[in-house]
C-alpha cells in the first residue's frame, strides 16, 4: 500500500524536474487535492529530513528525500515499460497501474525485470530509467522556455492523463523534431512545426511538462 509519502516524493519529483522546486499549487493539481493540504504532508516530510520548505516558498527534496525518490522512480518507470511490453492496455491507465505495482522492495525483482525487458532505457513517456543522473537531469527543459526559431527534440512528458491525452489526441510522438514557433498570449498557446510542416498549437499549461532538448538555434529577431 503506498504511503502519503511515497505520493508525495513522486509529486514533488515529477513537478520539479527541470527547476529543482515546485510549489504547493503545483503538487496539489497534481495530486487533485486541495493546496492547503499540501502543508501537512509536506512538514511530515521535512521532520523526516526528506523535504524542505521556507514560509510561503517552494519546495525542495533533500538529498536523502531525492534518493528515495530516485529508488521509486526508476521501479515504477520500469514497470510502466514492463505493461506496455507485456499488457494491451490504454496509455492512460499505464501510470496509475504501474505506480501501484510498483510498491515493492526486492533488488532481486528488479533485476530480473530489467533482465527480462532487455534494460529499458526509457519509459513509454521518455523517462530515464537506467541511468540515476538522466533521471536528474537528462538535459532537456520544458517547451515554454524555448523561443521561437529553435529546433527542438521532443524527449518526454509528464504521465498524467491530462498530459497523455493530450499528447495523443494532437498527434506529437517521442523523439520528434519541432520547430517553435510564435507565443499567443491572447490564446495562451505556443506554435510548433513538425517536418511535414503542419503547425500545431500547444496549451501553455502543457507546454510546461513536455520536454525538449535543443537541436538547433535559429532566434526568430524582431
Amino acid at each position: 500500500m503506498r504511503t502519503a509519502i511515497d505520493n508525495y516524493l513522486k509529486a514533488i519529483f515529477e513537478c520539479s524536474l527541470s527547476t529543482k522546486r515546485t510549489t504547493n499549487k503545483q503538487v496539489a493539481c497534481y495530486l487533485k487535492i486541495a493546496p492547503a493540504s499540501v502543508n501537512g504532508i509536506v512538514k511530515k516530510m521535512e521532520q523526516h529530513g526528506l523535504a524542505y520548505q521556507r514560509p510561503y516558498g517552494p519546495i525542495m527534496l533533500s538529498t536523502k528525500g531525492m534518493q528515495r525518490a530516485l529508488v521509486l522512480m526508476q521501479r515504477y518507470r520500469l514497470c510502466e515499460a514492463w505493461l506496455v511490453h507485456d499488457f494491451e492496455l490504454p496509455l492512460t491507465t499505464i501510470p496509475h497501474q504501474a505506480w501501484e505495482i510498483a510498491d515493492f522492495d526486492d533488488a532481486q525483482l528488479v533485476q530480473q525485470l530489467n533482465q527480462y525487458l532487455d534494460y529499458p532505457k526509457v519509459s513509454p513517456f521518455g523517462g530515464a530509467i537506467q541511468n540515476v543522473d538522466q533521471i536528474v537531469n537528462d538535459g532537456s527543459q520544458p517547451l515554454i522556455n524555448f523561443e521561437a526559431g529553435q529546433t527542438v527534440r521532443l524527449c518526454s512528458y509528464l504521465e498524467s492523463e491530462n498530459t497523455i491525452n493530450y499528447f495523443q489526441n494532437i498527434g506529437l510522438s517521442l523523439q520528434q523534431t519541432l520547430t517553435v514557433g510564435e507565443y499567443n498570449p491572447q490564446k495562451q498557446t505556443i506554435a510548433v512545426t513538425d517536418r511535414n510542416a503542419r503547425t500545431l498549437k500547444i496549451s501553455e499549461k502543457i507546454g510546461e511538462y513536455i520536454y525538449v532538448s535543443l537541436v538547433k538555434n535559429t532566434i526568430v529577431v524582431d
